[in-house]
């Protein structure tokens, strides 16, 4: 009863929560480019994690949580983050540089903890995958689990500097 009770109440919490920040962050005056990099990004993420940690790999993160992911694979996806946060640029006009270089590093940073996050969840619950949708992909909610932790940060990283794109009519 406590085990699906807390499972409730944290599905409602990522997946309502979490996820209800990418529509508050389309109600900005560039709040749908922001998403669609935002979602853009986070996917690139992991596919850079992956591919760095298939690459480079050799020095496990944390085994028992998720086996595959590599520190290697982690410093791989922080570069390119900071690169095609810089190369995507023009989904974000109105950031700093150094801004830019910041939401690179949220990004990467945010979506290994939220990929971390979903994994010990799974591997609590004795389970491989958390659904069929897409097969040996872990399930629908891992092509998202990276956006779980970012998409609150990203939003209010972007509230904090730019509230006046808020007032937008």
């Amino acid at each position: 009863m406590i085990q699906k009770t807390s499972l409730t109440i944290e599905g409602f919490l990522y997946l309502g929560w979490f996820f209800a920040h990418i529509a508050y962050l389309t109600n900005m005056k560039f709040g749908l480019s922001h998403a669609m990099f935002l979602i853009l990004m986070v996917e690139l993420n992991d596919v850079a994690a992956y591919t760095g940690g298939k690459l480079f790999g050799r020095h496990k993160m944390e085994p028992k949580i998720s086996p595959n992911k590599t520190w290697e694979g982690i410093f791989f996806s922080l570069i390119a983050m900071v690169l095609f946060a810089f190369i995507f640029r023009f989904a974000i006009p109105e950031f700093f540089s150094w801004q830019v270089l910041a939401v690179g590093l949220i990004i990467s940073i945010g979506g290994t903890f939220g990929d971390l996050t979903i994994s010990f969840i799974k591997r609590d619950l004795h389970i491989k995958d958390m659904g069929k949708l897409i097969p040996g992909h872990g399930g629908i909610l891992d092509r998202f689990d990276s956006l779980i932790f970012v998409a609150p940060i990203f939003f209010h990283f972007t509230r904090f500097f730019f509230i006046a794109l808020f007032f937008h009519q």
